[in-house]
């Protein structure tokens, strides 16, 4: 068998699949099914998803030539997954293929309340099971890296993404502490601990950490743009010199005014998730 190869979507995501994922998402909405089926899968409408048509799927082999990869896909001979199970892989020296609970849940594949790679949406998106990596909690082992690498093999034991890290980070452990960040962007998680609460103002439900095999829940709301919207002020727009120049500034805004800048350079998150909107 040729080796497989691990993909992380950063690797494919020039060859834009955002209106491929778009009409499939789009479609899934058209079908009815029902809220529940939205809701167990940590999505929305909007794209920031990592699962493309892997029918349409081509990978730049290292010799420069584009093959259509849906063949060895469903042959075994490919991995698939988010940057963290490609790091795991190539740390590992491509002995493990795993991802943690977190991170599968960012791929509209993953079923939050089964805890399973889910049936239907591998069915809905063409995905073969085969592809996909093994889900561990956040606090496991994932293999140890090769020790050319580092001079001596180093345990992997904990994965995480990236705002459900920030959350573990904050100490946010208890059902109704909520951890608000700021950097390129901004993201509120409430935790809400083992229960899955459905919002009424299109929050996300996702899972905030996931330890003995019992996840934690959370809802989730995102600004796409926030400390991004401050280097634009700096690099783009040369109004200020430097970050905290801004506060001065804001100091002396007048509250009254009714000119806003809502900086949707990259679409608007919670709640309207409209991956077009401009600002």
């Amino acid at each position: 068998m040729t080796k497989p190869i691990a993909l992380d979507i950063t690797a494919i995501a020039e060859m834009n699949f955002t209106t491929g994922v778009q009409r499939v998402v789009r479609q899934f909405v058209a079908a009815n099914h029902g809220d529940i089926e939205f809701i167990r899968f940590d999505f929305s409408t909007n794209v920031w998803r990592s699962v493309p048509e892997l029918g349409e799927i081509v990978v730049r082999e290292q010799s420069g030539v584009i093959a259509q990869a849906r063949a060895r896909a469903e042959k075994g001979e490919l991995c698939f997954g988010t940057i963290d199970s490609f790091l795991i892989w190539r740390l590992s020296g491509g002995k493990v293929h795993a991802t943690d609970a977190t991170n599968a849940s960012r791929t509209l594949l993953y079923n939050i309340g089964t805890g399973d790679w889910d049936p239907a949406m591998l069915k809905l998106f063409n995905v073969p099971a085969s592809l996909l990596p093994e889900v561990k909690d956040c606090a496991a082992h994932y293999g140890t890296t090769e020790k050319r690498l580092f001079g001596a093999a180093i345990p992997i034991l904990g994965v995480a993404g990236d705002q459900q890290a920030a959350t573990v980070g904050q100490a946010c452990f208890e059902p109704g502490m909520m951890k608000s960040t700021y950097g390129t962007g901004c993201f509120a998680l409430l935790n809400t601990g083992n229960e899955q609460v459905f919002s009424q103002n299109r929050l996300l439900t996702t899972i905030a950490y996931q330890l003995n095999g019992k996840p934690t829940y959370a809802l989730e709301g995102s600004i796409f743009i926030a400390g991004a919207a401050v280097q634009w002020l700096r690099d783009s727009l040369g109004i200020i010199e430097k970050a905290s120049d801004t506060a001065p500034l804001a100091r002396k805004a007048d509250p009254t005014q009714n000119v806003y800048l809502v900086p949707a350079f990259t679409g608007l998150g919670a709640p309207w998730w409209d991956a077009d909107a401009r600002g």
